[in-house]
């Protein structure tokens, strides 16, 4: 799912390690692939990126990536940057994955 690009191998390697546990990680809490990909891939960037940046690092369409994208507005209504964007989704994933956990040790 991770397009190498010419990147070093150890960025690629880590980059799939983590794309493939949040991957794990939807398909348990039921959460579309395609989104947990996009989460996973701005997880493991040290750096915010960019819609053509994810677009450029997986291997899904950009119309899924677009998709996956819509409710990234402020409460104003406009529409965020992609690196914000990517921030705060990554944020929310995670909390969910917080309480999924939670409820399961709970039990």
């Amino acid at each position: 799912m991770i397009r190498p690009h010419g990147r070093p191998a150890d960025v690629v390697a880590f980059e799939e390690s983590v794309v493939g546990f949040f991957l794990e990680t939807a398909t348990i809490l039921g959460v579309p692939k395609s989104l947990a990909a996009i989460y996973g891939i701005c997880f493991a960037s040290p750096e915010p990126l960019s819609f053509s940046d994810v677009q450029e690092r997986l291997d899904i369409s950009a119309g899924s990536i677009s998709h996956r994208s819509n409710g990234t507005r402020t409460p104003d209504g406009s529409h965020v940057t992609w690196a914000t964007a990517c921030i705060h989704q990554t944020f929310s994933f995670l909390t969910k994955i917080h309480a999924g956990l939670n409820a399961c040790i709970a039990t």
